[in-house]
């Protein structure tokens, strides 16, 4: 039995190619956010809206989190401007709200 072994070489030629971009915010986010604590461990966010004339889509909906967890939503109301959050643990609490949009084909 004979053993044939055959060298294969590799090469490998990598060009990376940079450019500079600059983007623009095309979804604006909520202003004037403030929040209300209740004597129940609720608390209200209150938040201004996008006017509709910046929107990128026909549709603006809301989520609201507690540091990085989803705890609600507000669908399809583009009216929505406040929203009260389930009872919270005592302790420091980071709440947000989520503007997205979505479009629809």
């Amino acid at each position: 039995m004979k053993r044939v072994f055959t060298k294969l070489t590799l090469a490998l030629f990598v060009i990376v190619v940079y450019t500079n971009v600059t983007l623009a915010q095309i979804c604006p986010g909520v202003t004037n956010l403030t929040a209300t604590v209740s004597p129940y461990n609720t608390v209200t966010l209150n938040w201004t809206s996008p006017p509709q004339s910046e929107w990128p889509a026909e549709d603006i909906d809301y989520r609201f989190y507690n540091g990085g967890d989803w705890i609600g939503n507000g669908y399809n109301d583009a009216e929505l401007s406040s929203w009260t959050t389930p009872v919270l643990a005592v302790g420091t609490h980071n709440l947000g709200v989520l503007v997205y949009y979505l479009q629809f084909f």
